[in-house]
């Protein structure tokens, strides 16, 4: 049997099993609803074995929320004194100013020997007077009302508002005592244990141990941690049907570069004669700008899966996310057009140059547009029709998963998912899937002092976790060869230098605080990079060195040449304000425990 024979026996075979392959749909009808009754029975008898009382429980809270409404109001009736205070205060000091006034005019008439000629001075005199009257009549009512009547209320609710909070605090910490014991209950794996139930194909790690890791570096050829501009916010590891993978959450750094602009107005008088032949001068101005360009490092994170798998080891591939969902049907026809027309002459041109690429010619090929792959027989192996169908489900699904927003490379037996930050275009009220989304089960997410807080975040967070979860590894699961292909047998060595993983050591020190290992002058993010010590009793001994900026202003002065409207022309100095970024680091030394994770 020839290779072209045996891939299309392997086809075959894959094809017998189409009901077993279909993420989309399965995540629809199955998991979806099936997920969401685990997560709410887990949740249930995580309150029985708690034993909290939920109605004692609302008791509290409903007085806590009564308690805040009262002490907002008070608040406001305080801001609203204080607003009667400072225009009373402001009364007074116009009323004294009106008084001055008086008291000048009627000096000032009084001594004008002018005014006394033209004006009827007894009238002056009597207004001024009268002035005055009322302008010490207010200000001593002003006084009064402020000292008798505000301040007073201001004291009152003051000490209303103090008692308040006193109170409203002493009720929020019994609601958190009320609610000890489930808070206590309540474990980072929590998540990603309900996901194997549900989902049982996959299986979590309890962390990136080094084993696992020795697994996918030299057997799938993953790659280290040795880039200084990456560090590892979080590993999630584990395995489907022996497969290795990991999720990594990462601080990425580069020095790129800033452009500071800076401004000086300068100031000139032109002379000309006007209609009547007089000499006219006008005041001209006229601002200069300058900029200047200097290194600035930036920042941002990133979120994706590493999958291992042994089926079709020489291909490599690429693909990028063309949100696809988003288009009508004739926008996306259109695409496909378009696709398939590229790909055809993309095949022309490496038949003329003698290479292998061979166009599907069809929706699929179009719309995953993977035209970098190397091989076109395990290309074909891996995307079978089933495959080619399920994943143009999850391509123009836009109820379920986030269509496509995902990334797909395959580097020989690595295969990276990345899905994107949604882009601002898209309308969905769906939270974002794997960027800036919180997959490491904190239980931060959910911990709180309301029984019926608590309930509604636990199953939100664990239903949006499965989802977020899930769909990273649906383009992988759509895949028969993949669920079907069992690993060869990876033989682990008698001992290792350590106990977890280098991605492990990072996550550990960034989920502590990288405060602690800050630079002190630092005013930039921390890249934070770790190198093995020692190892005993599964503690790893490592070495921490966190890597920051400290700033300091500068400013440049730019030349820039102008001619003014008189014909003169200068040089003017332009100041540019702009930072100064200059790497500091900073080492540590400390310990990584199983505690840390």
């Amino acid at each position: 049997m020839n290779l072209t024979q045996s891939r299309n026996e392997i086809i075959r075979q894959l094809e017998n099993h189409n009901s077993e392959f279909q993420p989309l749909d399965e995540y629809k009808n199955i998991y979806k609803e099936l997920h969401q009754k685990n997560v709410a029975e887990y949740f249930e008898n995580l309150v029985k074995e708690s034993e909290v009382n939920e109605n004692e429980n609302r008791k509290t809270v409903v007085q806590i929320n009564s308690l805040k409404f009262e002490l907002d109001e008070k608040k406001k009736s305080l801001r609203d004194a204080y607003i009667q205070q400072h225009c009373m205060i402001f009364l007074i000091v116009f009323c004294v100013c009106c008084g001055i006034a008086a008291i000048a005019i009627l000096n000032g008439a009084a001594n004008d020997t002018i005014v006394r000629k033209n004006w009827d001075f007894r009238f002056v005199q009597n207004i001024s007077i009268a002035v005055i009257f009322w302008v010490v009549a207010f200000f001593c009512l002003s006084i009064f009302f402020i000292v008798k009547l505000i301040a007073p209320k201001i004291k009152e609710l003051k000490t209303n508002v103090a008692e308040l909070q006193k109170q409203l605090q002493l009720l929020i910490d019994l609601a958190w005592s009320q609610m000890s014991k489930l808070n206590s209950l309540f474990k980072r794996h929590i998540s990603s244990r309900l996901m194997e139930k549900t989902y049982p194909l996959i299986k979590f790690d309890d962390y990136f141990d080094v084993r696992r890791f020795d697994c996918l570096q030299n057997k799938y050829g993953l790659w280290d941690n040795s880039d200084q501009n990456i560090s590892t916010l979080f590993t999630q590891s584990g395995e489907i049907n022996g497969n290795p993978f990991c999720f990594f959450t990462t601080l990425n750094h580069y020095l790129g570069s800033k452009t500071y602009q800076g401004s000086l107005t300068v100031h000139w008088t032109e002379t000309s004669r006007n209609s009547d032949g007089k000499l006219r001068t006008k005041n001209c101005s006229h601002t200069l700008y300058a900029e200047v360009i200097k290194p600035c490092p930036q920042y941002w994170h990133d979120s994706y899966l590493i999958y291992g798998n042994e089926a079709a080891p020489n291909l490599s591939f690429s693909r990028n996310a063309t949100d696809a969902e988003e288009l009508s049907e004739k926008q996306l026809q259109r695409k496909i057009n378009k696709g398939i027309k590229n790909l055809n002459a993309q095949m022309q041109k490496a038949v003329a140059r003698g290479e292998n690429f061979t166009s599907m010619g069809n929706d699929f090929d179009a719309l995953f547009n993977a035209n970098n792959r190397n091989n076109e027989i395990e290309f074909r192996l891996l995307f079978t029709p089933i495959a080619q169908r399920e994943i143009i489900k999850l391509l123009k699904d836009t109820t379920y998963s986030w269509g496509d927003d995902f990334e797909f490379t395959k580097i020989k037996m690595i295969n990276m998912i990345e899905p994107e930050h949604l882009s601002p275009s898209k309308t969905t009220d769906k939270p974002e899937h794997l960027q800036a989304r919180d997959i490491t089960g904190n239980p931060e997410n959910y911990i709180h002092y309301n029984i019926d807080e608590i309930r509604e975040n636990f199953n939100r967070y664990n239903n949006e976790y499965f989802r977020a979860v899930y769909f990273a590894f649906a383009p992988l699961l759509a895949i028969p060869l993949y669920q079907q292909y069992k690993p060869h047998e990876f033989i682990y060595k008698d001992v290792y230098k350590s106990h977890f993983s280098c991605f492990a050591h990072e996550y550990a020190i960034n989920k502590i605080t990288t405060e602690n290992f800050k630079p002190e002058d630092s005013t930039t993010e921390t890249i934070i990079k770790t190198k093995l010590q020692t190892a005993e009793n599964k503690h790893d001994n490592i070495q921490v060195t966190a890597y920051g900026y400290k700033t300091i202003e500068r400013t440049d002065y730019v030349p820039v040449t102008f001619t003014n409207g008189n014909g003169n022309t200068n040089t003017y100095q332009i100041p540019v304000n702009w930072i100064e970024y200059i790497p500091i680091k900073k080492i540590t030394n400390t310990t990584i425990s199983e505690n840390n994770f």
